[in-house]
């Protein structure tokens, strides 16, 4: 067992200099250390330097233990708590299979020599370009429509139907915003949906490329070993999103169930339809 923490730069820097690394120019935001649960020496270490992934290091003694991936992961959390959404890191050309496992996307390689990755949700070019793709371009004049249509009203038709007059083709994106929910969407649509769609279309170049060399077959496993979590993440971050929903309709029927038989009942007191209930049985 391992355990997690933010350290100070100066502690890793022995680390740093065993794997033959050197500090970065800039100071970090944020460094994390991992050590054994009850133990001080440091066995990896990371870096958040801006929006790049700098001075990632694992003890060589340690090698195997899958503390690159637990640096990794830690620090793209740190990164998106600080409001970071894309994050960039520089390794070695070989190693960049391992890094597409974890859900990142190759920018650039140098053949045998380095490699740029990315990481983080798609940016508005890339949504604009699928939107796009789904609206292919046609004649005549376009609009849109941005609405949060939760209920939908007369008002929200209105004004769709007006658009509709003055352009050709109307796209309307339909929003809703819920305090109690945002925070879970965000996390959902900022952190798990696209850190899975990469890891699927890294599975997918895997499986074309037709080579089965050792790191490509450890990325592809990963990646099959975590599809069972990811599912029960999804069905977990669904699940919560609709608790408050459940509870307001749990309420809902408590109160229709009490009104009933509030009604019921003083409908049968007031015209005497107690007592000719009772009659009927007794007959």
């Amino acid at each position: 067992m391992y355990t997690e923490r933010k350290i100070r730069l100066e502690d890793a820097l022995p680390l740093l200099e065993r794997c033959g690394l050197t500090r970065s120019n800039q100071a970090p935001q944020y460094t994390v250390g991992i050590y054994e649960e009850d133990g001080e020496e440091l066995l990896a270490t990371g870096s958040l330097v801006g929006s790049m992934l700098q001075m990632l290091a694992v003890d060589p003694d340690r090698q195997g233990e899958d503390l690159l991936a637990k640096l990794v992961t830690h620090l793209l959390r740190e990164a998106f708590q600080q409001g970071i959404c894309q994050v960039y890191l520089f390794t070695r050309y070989e190693k960049q299979a391992f890094f597409q496992g974890l859900g990142f996307a190759l920018v650039a390689d140098v053949p045998g020599k380095a490699a740029l990755l990315e990481w983080g949700q798609e940016g508005i070019q890339t949504y604009c370009r699928r939107l796009r793709a789904q609206v292919p371009p046609a004649e005549g004049s376009a609009g849109a429509l941005v609405m949060n249509c939760n209920p939908f009203t007369l008002g929200h038709r209105y004004l769709i139907e007006q658009a509709a007059n003055l352009c050709d083709r109307v796209v309307v994106l339909a929003v809703e915003e819920d305090p109690q929910k945002r925070g879970k969407i965000d996390t959902f649509l900022n952190y798990y949906l696209p850190t899975t769609q990469k890891l699927l279309d890294s599975y997918a170049e895997f499986e074309a490329a037709g080579v089965e060399g050792e790191n490509l077959r450890q990325a592809k496993e990963r990646i099959e070993s975590t599809m069972d979590a990811i599912v029960r993440g999804f069905e977990h971050q669904l699940d919560e999103l609709y608790k408050a929903d459940v509870l307001d309709v749990d309420s809902d029927i408590r109160v229709m169930e009490h009104m009933l038989r509030r009604d019921t009942g003083s409908a049968e007191e007031d015209f005497g339809l107690v007592g000719s209930a009772v009659q009927r049985e007794e007959e």
